[in-house]
Parts: structure tokens; sequence; C-alpha cells
């Protein structure tokens, strides 16, 4: 029958017939329709019964056309219809959208339209951002008109008809592609001038142009849908989806669980496109199109925040902007900067709203309590806005950076619009800029003073960047400043503000506090940060010279500093407290400023103002016994006043030293008392100052220039108002275990305390300090820097023994010491030889345990016997290594006796080698004539452990080949040092003559080496026999003559004898030369590091 006299009742019946005939699978031949000439006449004959003018057969019609689409294998069904929206002609463009819309419009979702019909959604996204306004005006009539809701959408248009409820077909495939597991990523840290910042990489290419088409339609549909776009993308989560596969691609990335909801999984999307840069190696070729793909994500993020709700999520994308706007100021990208900029305005303004809707509902409801009509409790506090740190820097980055120049305008106005809108949240931000504006100001005039001087070489071209427009700007920017300052500082923000009286004469004996406040701080009601507060751009000098001028005497500045803090402190003179004229400016900050002018006093004038500032500390040690937080920084003071005054006569007076002692001593215990119990509370001794700052950029901000790093870094070492509820009690504990280290210590003798006090105050200090730090670690030398530096200044206090004794004691004796490795233990030689200075019974205890090796179990086997003896021998070597040249001269009898009764008693190998390592040590810490009783004994063992290694070499990896080691490197010692006692019988070990160089025929070796070497390279070659290689045995500095030193240094351990060989081959020839080569001078630092890197391996 002629199609154009079919009607749909034929057309319904011969469809059905064709797919049940089809389906049928019993039927031969069977009729086949998965080809497209087949389907395309079936589809399109189909899609003419979807215009508007065929309504009543529209369900049957799409009922059809899936019925096809399911039958078929191929995606015939979607390529007609995207086939017949890419008409070349307008009208059938026209009808092909309408058709599609009513299929779309009628079709279930969990057939997954959104997957099945992909290409043909993705024209119709397309024809959102479209020039033609004819195809636009199709593509939006479209999704106005041909759904009958926006279920498969990830919009929301709030119709003057009817409201409409979501669903996320469209939005399904569109995540379901951006998290193609193809696109792999790993975390990484990006180091910028010290600061980390967390990024992301891509491990390898991934199709870029697809993602950004995609991210690009997504930000599409998201302007269409307006504001109610986040609105309901927040209210929907992912579990709902109908597609399987999406929910599993979201449990495999981990980013976020299925209960998140889409606006969550979008915005996390978005923020790992923004965080993540490719590999070094594939940044050339990647980069290009990941600029366009951040900058398409940055936009899509700005819909997302400008219009919608995003309550609860603005913290953490401010975070990553505003790390994401440092890197690109430091690694010189202009390209993202105006966007993020823009992106950061908006996240702040609606962090601040958020704030103030807050802050509108706690008034509504202060004193109401919460509605129970509602069931909503009300915040007990409101929220506060607080400034990113990192924000700071990055602003100031982003104006003085100079590859920074072309995008200056845009910083400035983000500056100069975001801050006075956003008062007073940014108020923070102010003083720091004003700061970084009059710098850059200066040096730009300086500049062009530079190139306009008359004095100038017209020789050559002068550089000059600075121009008038930058200048006008930097000016407008600085004004706006100064004035936001100015105009926040008159407003009252408090009632206890606007209680105070306008005389403020009185307060703080007026003077220098009344006046010249400005020296401490502002006089800004603003909750500002001590480090604001001091970090000045003027030099310390200029404000302590300001003093002098305006202050009479040193004993009036000192008087009223000590007000000043009195007012401050809770718990002093209660009754008779005055009213600080600046609330705001914190004692840490006054305690900071007295001690740098303390320690600029003389003698005879630190003495007048000795009894006023002796009077403040004992207020703050009388007013309470628990620890505060102005208590190190009065102990700080106190120390650096003591010692300007106990270099003069008043030391003399015995009231003034009982004073100080007693005041210094109830100090120190309490800050050390502090340290102790804060280490109960969590393990502050394993981790640095640095470990515990964090690492997204929020603390602890370091200077973009050096602009007087020392002053900017003494000014900042303030202590926190409250130890309790501040978050930076481990930098605090850090510093008072420096300043014990670096200033108690060594001033405990200068201030003339008694032995007893010296020694009770050491007590404390080890009991809460050292000995917290040294409990329970696996390598017990390796001890935080500062707790090591308090023993080594203990360690020079003679009365102080009996407090440091016990822990190193202890710490000697643990059997996991030489688990450590050796530049560890070299700090600790000092320690040690003063400790068997100071104790005369500590060396004879050592000696009787290397006699014997006493266990408390009578169930040790004797392996583990010989391993303590072993271990006990090892700790003889290094108290021998810690001493000086014949330092154990008179103990050498008993010395020489322990080890030869170990010679003759004990044949384990691992006993025997510590012995020839304890020969070592001695052959380095004694004089040639005092080792003559050694060598009987010595040159025996040695020459018969190479005798028995020629007889029959020892297997590979028993414990024979250590001993083999042990008694070479003894040898090479030997061979180096070249003492007179050993030169008359090396030759039964090495070739000492010219047969070394020049061997005559038919020679056979006679020397022990040379006969190993023989015996030794005649072994099949094994899996592992590359040798050991052997170092030249001269060490050459300059022009000086060489050094000879071991050529065993670097071997510590061999699996086979044949490791051995490049010794026992090089060692006669390389003997003989190095005695003509080096005159006789030996490399004594190689020679000990390799002593010392054999006592402590590290392992």
């Amino acid at each position: 029958m002629p199609s154009q006299l079919a009607n749909f009742t034929t057309v319904d019946r011969t469809v059905s017939l064709i797919i049940a005939l089809h389906q049928n699978t019993n039927l031969v031949p069977r009729p086949l329709i998965d080809n497209r000439p087949t389907m395309i006449k079936m589809v399109t004959k189909l899609l003419k019964y979807l215009r508007a003018d065929y309504v009543v057969y529209h369900v049957r019609a799409v009922n059809l056309i899936w019925s096809l689409e399911i039958a078929t294998t191929h995606s015939h069904v979607e390529s007609i219809i995207a086939q017949t929206m890419t008409s070349p002609e307008y009208q059938n463009i026209n009808e092909s959208y309408e058709a599609f819309g009513v299929l779309w419009r009628l079709t279930e979702d969990n057939l997954l339209p959104g997957f099945r019909f992909k290409v043909p959604m993705m024209i119709v996204l397309e024809t959102l951002k479209s020039d033609d306004p004819s195809l636009r005006r199709i593509g939006e009539t479209w999704m106005r008109c041909s759904l009958r809701s926006y279920l498969r959408y990830v919009v929301l248009r709030e119709l003057e008809i009817s409201k409409i409820q979501l669903c996320f077909s469209v939005l399904d495939p569109i995540l379901f592609e951006l998290l193609d597991p193809t696109i792999r990523r790993i975390l990484s840290v990006a180091k910028v001038n010290g600061r980390e910042i967390q990024i992301l990489l891509y491990e390898c290419p991934f199709d870029q142009r697809y993602t950004n088409h995609l991210l690009d339609l997504l930000l599409s549909i998201i302007r269409f849908g307006g504001q109610g776009f986040a609105k309901t993308t927040k209210a929907t989560t992912i579990q709902r989806s109908h597609h399987a596969g999406l929910i599993q691609r979201v449990e495999a990335c981990g980013m976020f669980d299925t209960n998140a909801s889409y606006l969550d999984a979008l915005v996390e999307i978005v923020l790992r496109f923004i965080q993540s840069e490719p590999n070094l190696s594939w940044t050339p070729t990647m980069h290009p199109n990941n600029v366009i793909i951040q900058s398409t994500a940055v936009d899509l993020l700005q819909a997302v925040v400008a219009r919608g709700d995003v309550d609860g999520i603005t913290d953490g994308i401010e975070a990553i902007i505003v790390g994401k706007l440092y890197l690109c100021v430091h690694w010189h990208r202009l390209d993202l900067q105006n966007k993020l900029l823009h992106l950061l305005h908006s996240l702040i303004s609606a962090s601040t709203s958020r704030d103030a809707a807050s802050r509108q509902a706690m008034h509504r409801h202060d004193g109401s309590g919460p509605s129970s009509a509602s069931g909503h409790d009300i915040e007990s506090e409101p929220r506060r806005y607080s400034v990113n740190s990192l924000l700071i820097q990055t602003l100031v980055d982003g104006i003085v950076v100079r590859t920074n120049r072309p995008v200056l305008q845009h910083w400035l106005d983000f500056i100069l619009m975001a801050i006075p809108q956003f008062q007073p949240a940014l108020q923070a931000v102010v003083s720091p800029l004003n700061d970084c504006l009059c710098r850059h100001l200066t040096l730009s005039l300086k500049d062009i003073h530079t190139a306009s001087s008359q004095a100038q070489d017209f020789a050559r071209d002068f550089s000059s960047s600075v121009t008038d427009a930058e200048m006008i700007m930097l000016l407008n920017g600085l004004e706006r400043m100064i004035l936001l300052s100015l105009a926040y500082t008159m407003e009252p923000s408090s009632t206890e503000e606007e209680s105070i009286p306008q005389d403020k004469a009185g307060i703080e004996n007026s003077g220098l506090l009344g006046y010249v406040s400005n020296v401490f701080g502002s006089e800004s009601t603003q909750q500002i940060t001590d480090e604001t507060l001091t970090d000045s751009g003027a030099p310390l000098d200029a404000a302590f010279e300001l003093v002098d001028v305006l202050v009479a005497s040193a004993q009036n500045a000192v008087h009223m500093i000590c007000e000043s803090i009195s007012c401050r402190i809770s718990g002093i003179n209660e009754r008779n407290r005055k009213q600080a004229i600046n609330p705001h400016l914190t004692e840490g900050v006054l305690f900071n400023f007295l001690e740098r002018y303390l320690r600029r006093l003389e003698g005879p004038i630190a003495i007048q103002v000795w009894s006023r500032f002796l009077q403040l500390i004992k207020d703050i040690v009388g007013s309470t016994r628990d620890f505060k937080i102005h208590n190190f920084a009065a102990l700080s003071c106190l120390t650096a006043l003591s010692e300007k005054v106990s270099q003069t006569t008043a030391m003399e007076d015995r009231r003034i030293r009982k004073e100080l002692q007693d005041n210094f001593g109830k100090l120190l215990d309490s800050n050390v008392m502090f340290v102790g119990r804060s280490y109960d509370q969590g393990s502050w001794i394993r981790r640095t100052t640095k470990e515990s700052l964090t690492n997204n950029g929020r603390n602890s901000p370091i200077p973009v220039q050096d602009y007087k790093n020392e002053e900017r870094q003494d000014v900042n070492t303030l202590v926190p108002s409250d130890p309790a509820k501040s978050g930076d009690s481990t930098e605090l504990i850090s510093k008072i275990n420096d300043f014990v280290a670096s200033s108690v210590l060594p001033n405990l003798r200068k201030f003339s305390m008694d032995n007893d006090k010296i020694i009770s105050a050491c007590s404390n200090i080890i009991y809460y300090v050292v000995n917290p730090a040294m409990r329970g670690r696996a390598r017990p030398l390796d001890l935080d820097s500062t707790v090591l530096a308090i023993i080594q200044g203990m360690a020079k206090i003679p009365s102080a023994i009996k407090a440091w004794k016990i822990p190193v004691t202890e710490l000697l004796n643990d059997n996991r010491l030489f688990n450590c490795t050796a530049s560890a233990a070299e700090l600790w030689i000092p320690i040690v030889k003063i400790l068997f200075d100071a104790d005369k019974a500590a060396f004879p205890e050592l000696l009787s345990k290397v006699a014997t090796a006493p266990s408390a179990n009578i169930f040790t086997n004797r392996e583990y016997e010989m391993l303590l003896r072993s271990l006990n021998v090892r700790r003889l070597s290094f108290i021998l290594f810690a001493g000086e040249k014949n330092h154990f001269l008179t103990q050498l009898p008993t010395i020489q006796e322990k080890l030869v009764d170990i010679f003759r008693n004990v044949t384990a190998p691992i006993v025997q080698c510590e012995v020839l390592l304890c020969i070592r040590v001695l052959l380095c810490r004694l004089s040639p004539h005092n080792m003559t009783s050694f060598w009987p004994v010595l040159l025996m063992e040695l020459y018969r452990i190479f005798e028995q290694a020629i007889t029959t070499l020892p297997s590979d990896g028993t414990e024979d080949l250590q001993l083999i080691l042990a008694a070479s490197k003894c040898l090479d010692l030997l061979l180096v040092l070249q003492t007179e006692e050993f030169q008359i019988h090396q030759w039964i070990f090495v070739t000492d003559t010219v047969d070394a160089i020049y061997r005559p025929d038919n020679w056979f070796p006679e020397a022990m080496m040379d006969q190993l070497a023989e015996v030794a390279g005649a072994l099949p070659v094994g899996d592992g026999a590359n040798g050991a290689t052997t170092p030249n045995l001269l060490t050459t500095f300059g022009d000086q003559r060489p050094l000879r030193r071991p050529m065993l240094t670097s071997l510590r351990q061999i699996e086979s004898i044949r490791d051995l060989i490049p010794f026992f081959s090089n060692v006669s020839i390389t003997s003989y030369e190095s005695v003509y080569a080096s005159g006789g001078n030996v490399d004594w630092e190689a020679v000990e590091q390799g002593i010392l890197s054999d006592m402590f391996d590290g392992r």
C-alpha cells in the first residue's frame, strides 16, 4: 500500500507485526529490522504522527517508537531523530523539535531517555547558547512547552502558570560523563614561598574539548534555569537517580556519597576541575585546554553562587578559590584572575548575607527561646564571617608582584568594591593593604625619582615601568583604605565603649599611653590580632626613640607600661583596677614591647626600674597558682632585666638576689609544669611547630618580601591571649622549651642561684619536659632538637648532674640505643663524656657488664645472651669513642683484660665483631705506644680469622662473614694508621714491597690478603657477586698532600665472601702507594666517621 494512503491504524498494526515477527526466534527465515534503511522508514512515519494535529495518536506512537528502540541493538532511533533535528530546512527543524518534545514528554523516567536519546538532548541544549535567534527561540520553546514537567532537567523555571517539580534525567548523563574514570587525578601539594596549597594532578591526558563542551552545556542550563536551580538541586539527592551506572561512578570516585545532593556533587566536581593541573610531563599539551576548562568551571560556579542558595558550602569554596588565586599570582597566570576575583566577591557576599540573616534571627528570637510550632532550634550564637588569612596575603601579592601588573586594575577594583561593601567583615584586611599600598607607592616614587635625576648617565637606557595611570590607581586605592580605616575607627562597637568617659587623661597615668597609644597599637575598637598591632612598617628603633623623647625617664616608661599591663590581667588589684584606654590592646603586645625596651637599658638604669617591675612580677606570681598565658611573657621580661642587673654590683645585695631567685624560680616552675600538663593531653613533643600549623594557607602567613625580616620575626613572637581557647598552644610550648634551652639554663648560675635551687629547677625540667620526650621512642637518641639542647645546657652546669644523670644513663642502657643514626649519636658525644667524667662509678659498672651479660629470665637462650654481651661491648666502644685522646688510659689494663677474656672464652662471631670494633676505637683514642700490650692478642686473632678463611671459605649468609668483615676493617685501619709497632708485622697480611706493584714471574702470594684474593677469586660467580666497590685510600684537599683513609668505610654488611674480593685484591698495592703519596697524613675525620657509622646503623 502506498505510504500516503496508509492511516495510523495500518501503521500501528504493521509496525507491531514487524516487531513481533522480529522478536520471534522460531521463525525461519527470521525477519530482521536491525538495519538503518528499514528503521528510518518506520521511525520517520511514526514521528509524523507526533505533530500537533495528531494528538490522539501521540501516546501510541511514542510506545511504538520505544518498542523499536528496545527491539534493536543499535541506536537507530537516536540517530534518526538527531538527523531530523539537524535538517537544513527551517520548517523541518521546527517539526522535528516538536516531535522530539512530544516523545520526551510522554516517556517514563525509568526508560532513561537522557541516556538513550543523549545526542538529540545535546542538540536541544546546544540551542540555548546558539547565536541564531530563531534556533534559540525554538530551543527555549521546546524546554518551556514540550515537557509535561521539568522532571528530566537540571532546571526549575517557576512559570507563572504552574509550579514545576524536578528530576534529573538530563543532569544524570552530563554528570555521568564528567565522572569518567579515565579522568584520573592524584592529590598533590604545591609549595609557593614556603606555603603549601593542595592541588590535584592529572595522571594522563583525556578528551579535554569534550569535557569543556559538557561544562559549557551545563552552564547554559544553569543560566536558563535561573535562581531556582540551586534550591532544587540542593533538595534532591543523587540516590533518586534512575541510572545505576551514575550511582556506581559516584561511589567509585569517593568524592561524596550517594546521600549528597545534586548541588553538592555539582560543586565538588567543578571545584576539582578548578584545582586540577596537568602533570609536569603533560603540561605543554594539556595546559591550554586546561585553562579553558577552568575558565568555564569558574563561570559555572559563579552562576551557582550568584543565583542560588549555597548555605553551608561557601567557606570551603572560598578557601579553594583564594588558594587558586594565590597560585595564579605566583605562577604568573593572568587569564583566570579576573573571573576568580568576581567569584570571590560573590562568595563573600553570600557569606556575609547569611551571617546578617543569622544575626537578625537571633534578634527576633532573643528572650523567646526556640519556637515549638516551627520545630527548629535557633543557634545559640550568630555566625560571624572570619577572614581567610591567605586572602590578605593574596591581595597583597596581587598588587606587589611585578608580573601581575597587566591585571593590577582588576585587583584594585576588587579591593575598592568589596572591602567598603562588606564592612565590618573585611576590616581586618584594611591595615595590611594600607601598608602594602604605601610601600608600593614608595618604591614607585623612588623609581620615578631615579629616572628623573639630573645626575644620570645618558650613555645607557634607563628601565622604568611606573606609569602615571598606575600611580593614580595606587593613590586612589590608598585614599579609600585610609578613609575606611578612619571611618570604622570612629564607630562604637559595644555598649561598654559608650560608657567610657570622654576624659581619658587620668586613665593609665595619661602621658605616654594616653597620648602616644599608637606606639603600642591602634585605638580602633575592632578586634585585631596581636600580630597586626605590632607588625608596623616603621623600625622598632623609631618607636623606642619616640618613647625616649616623650617620657622623662625609663622609670616612668616602665611604670606606665606595668600599670597598663595590670589593667588587663585578671586577678591583679581587682579593687584598684583601672579602665584600659584601649581594651583591644592585649597584654601580650605590651609584654613584648616591654621586653625589647628592657633589653635596651644599661645596667645602672636597669637597677632604677627593678623595684617597679619586680612589683608587677610579684602580683603575677601571687595572683594564682594556675598557669596563665602571660606567665611566659613575664618570665621573658624578668630574664631580660635580670641579665642587665646581674652585671652590676646590685647582685651583692642579699635582698635583691633572693627576690630574683624566688620569683624567677616560681615563674620557671609554672611554665615547665604547663608544658608537662600539655604533654599529658597530647603528644606535642612528637610534632614540630611547622607540623602543628595547618597547611591550607589559613594560618601563619609569611611576608611577601623581606622587609626587615629579623625585626618582623622578633615582633611577631607573641603569645596567644588564652591558652585554653587558642589553637596555638603547641607553638607556645615550643617557644617555652626554646626559651628554657637558650636563655634560662645559661643564666642559672649567672643569677647566683643556690645549688639546691638549681637542682630543683633542673629536676622539674627533666621531669616535665625531658622524660616525656624520651619515653617510648624506637630510636632513643633521635630527640627533638630543643629537648637535646636542654640536656646539653644542663650538662654544662656541674651541680645539675644529679638531675639529668638518671635519664641519660637509662638511655645509654637501652638496647635500642644503636638503632639511631650516626648523625644523631654525634650530638650526644659531649653529654656522654661529661657524664662519665662526673660519675666515676659509671665506667667500672659498664666494664662489669661487659664481662658477663646477666639475664633475669632463666629461660633465656644462648643466642640472646650473646646479643646482650655484644651490645655491652658496643656500648663500651661508644663510651671510649666519646672520650678524648688517652682519656681512659688509667682503665686500659681492665679494658684489655675484659676484651682478651672475650677472645679466649667467647666464640660467637657477633661478640667478636664488637671486640674488633672496640679495638678500632682504642687505636684512635690511645697513643700507639700505649697499645703495646695489645699487639700479641690482636695479631693472633687477625691471623686466626684470616687463616681459617683461607682454609675454609665461609658459606654465603653465615655469621662468620661478618667476623671476616670486622677483621678486614680492623686491618684496614691499621694500614691507614701505619704505627711503628704494626709496620714490622704488616708483611704477614699485605705485600709491603715493590712486588705489590710489579709482580715477578711465577710469583706466589705470601701475604694473607693476597692469598685470600686468589682463593676467593677462584669461586664461581654467584647471583649477587658484583663485588663491593673499593674507594680510593687517599683524600685530597686542594693543593695539600692527600690523606690516607680506610677503604671499607662505606661497607656495612656482606652476604658473600665475594663482596670482599676488591679489598683483598687491592689492599696491598693501595697501602704501598699511600705510604709514599700521603707522607704519613691520616684523614681522621673519615676514620672516626666510619667507626661511628659502624656503631649506629640506623636500622
